[in-house]
């Protein structure tokens, strides 16, 4: 299967489930090819190869960041390893029937943060998700001093940015989104508590 054909297999999917449930916006339905797949492979310019990687995907819900990226990552023959934490279960099998459909191989856990035990990351990723502060509380448990956080922030990034430095130290970078004027990719690295 081609990537073109993979990713509409996936968008196929995708609007078939939203009858069901709500994974995307339903304003977004007509343009979910460039408002959700191109918004989460914005992403792969900040991966590589190697060496591999293992991404924790938080509140998966329809799959972006994560199954885009997954996508690209076989038709490179990346061998990253990605796990996507959904808490919601009909969600979850939204994700493992992608999986299995699309030959992905990806691991899905269906689980609240809070109580979640699961490997650790080399890099978090996140669309959508939750406010930079409470993203942060929530993944301490997923976390190395050498995690990185490769996450899609609306408008409010900046405002997130200054709440979770109240908490929290780190680094970051911002990159200019291409597919809304507002927002922007996060790169973080070197999370760790204020004392």
């Amino acid at each position: 299967m081609s990537g073109c054909a993979e990713v509409q297999t996936y968008l196929d999917l995708l609007l078939k489930w939203q009858v069901r449930m709500n994974l995307i916006a339903r304003s977004t339905e007509a343009i979910a090819l460039e408002r959700h797949i191109s918004d989460s492979l914005q992403l792969l310019g900040l991966f590589a190869a190697e060496p591999t990687e293992r991404l924790v995907d938080l509140g998966s819900g329809g799959g972006m960041p994560s199954v885009p990226l997954a996508i690209a990552f076989k038709l490179q023959g990346w061998r990253h390893e990605l796990t996507l934490i959904e808490s919601d279960r009909r969600k979850a099998a939204f994700l493992r029937e992608v999986s299995r459909k699309l030959d992905l191989k990806l691991s899905v856990v269906s689980q609240r943060l809070e109580g979640l035990t699961a490997p650790k990351a080399s890099t978090i990723t996140a669309r959508a998700f939750a406010p930079l502060p409470r993203l942060f509380d929530w993944a301490q448990g997923l976390c190395t001093p050498r995690t990185r956080f490769v996450l899609l922030k609306g408008a409010q990034w900046r405002q997130e940015i200054d709440q979770a430095l109240l908490d929290y130290r780190f680094s970051y970078r911002a990159y200019q989104s291409s597919t809304h004027e507002d927002a922007a990719i996060l790169e973080i690295t070197g999370v760790s508590l204020r004392h």
